[in-house]
């Protein structure tokens, strides 16, 4: 049935982007949070929204010092 309707993606797109609710979506399975649906669908760009790799980024503390995180 989910193949006759089109992909989780055109879902997430059609119910949260189009109705202009979100600027991105995406669906991951409850066990280990990894996203098999993200829209918008055009030139995939809702995986670069939803999706990003393994990296070393400065987060903002409370007290205003930054801490490297991955």
């Amino acid at each position: 049935m989910a193949e006759e309707e089109g992909s989780w993606d055109t879902t997430c797109e059609e119910w949260l982007i189009s109705e202009g609710y979100c600027f991105a979506a995406g669906l991951a399975q409850l066990e280990d949070g990894a996203f098999y649906a993200a829209a918008p669908v055009k030139d995939e760009a809702g995986w670069g929204f939803i999706f990003k790799d393994d990296h070393e980024e400065a987060i903002l503390q409370d007290d205003m010092s930054e801490k490297k995180m991955t």
